[in-house]
């Protein structure tokens, strides 16, 4: 990995119903980098990840993916989007849910190559020996690597993840840490959370959103830097910490 910027932020505005939300925040990702992207609930992280991905446009500025949006070789981004709700009854077993992320169009026409990719995304997280089982069937955990899989399915280079642990227990976080960890190897990660624990040796740089952007070195993360950038006393809640050990409790978002 050469370090090359791979995502460009230029006087990037956006507004919801006229109400800006970001006027002017600048920022610039590596290939290669892992960043963590803290702050408080409404102060525009997810809507970031959302103009970064194309989902929103923006009202001012510009995001461009590789040197420019245009240019064939732009960096895939594979998006995994907030984890919350879904169908229980969901009539899919777990490669099919996979196959979804391989860029094929409509349901069930899916290529050799797709089904290969589908299997390598698979293995990547842990889950080639699940995907025969109803996707409905199996654990929250083994679901959350299941959609980073569905990402990973388009082989893309950049891995982008809002709140992935959202719903899953401390074990899961865990598993996840170190399959994020993994998969920096070759992958560009952007990774949204309201958990501190994920701002650990692995992580490289810390964005903290709050109607703006600002980065801050990870070993100087700590509560008053957290404050000064969300605005208000924040206690930060650290799920890598033991019970038993010194740690930190207080609000989520």
């Amino acid at each position: 990995m050469d370090g090359k910027p791979v995502i460009q932020i230029q006087d990037l505005a956006f507004s919801y119903g006229g109400v800006p939300l970001f006027s002017g925040i600048n920022g610039c990702i590596h290939r290669g980098d892992y960043i963590t992207v803290v702050g408080p609930n409404g102060g525009g992280k997810s809507t970031l990840i959302k103009l970064i991905t194309g989902l929103l446009t923006p009202t001012g500025g510009s995001i461009t993916i590789g040197e420019n949006r245009e240019n064939r070789n732009t960096p895939l981004i594979g998006y995994v989007p907030q984890y919350v709700n879904f169908d229980a009854l969901f009539p899919a077993t777990v490669e099919e849910a996979v196959l979804t992320g391989t860029l094929t169009r409509g349901w069930g026409f899916y290529t050799k190559q797709n089904r290969e990719a589908a299997r390598e995304a698979l293995e990547q997280v842990g889950l080639d020996r699940e995907g025969a089982r109803s996707f409905s069937e199996i654990s929250g955990g083994q679901r959350q690597r299941t959609l980073i899989a569905r990402a990973l399915a388009s082989r893309p280079e950049i891995l982008i993840l809002d709140e992935p642990t959202a719903s899953v227990d401390t074990e899961v976080q865990r598993q996840l840490r170190e399959l994020l960890s993994r998969l920096n190897k070759s992958l560009t990660i952007v990774l949204v959370t309201h958990d501190f624990g994920f701002v650990d040796r692995d992580v490289n740089r810390v964005f903290c959103v709050n109607h703006g952007l600002k980065e801050h070195p990870v070993e100087k993360v700590n509560e008053d830097i957290i404050t000064a950038s969300y605005g208000r006393p924040v206690m930060a809640v650290r799920h890598d910490h033991e019970l038993a050990g010194h740690h930190h409790t207080g609000e989520k978002e």
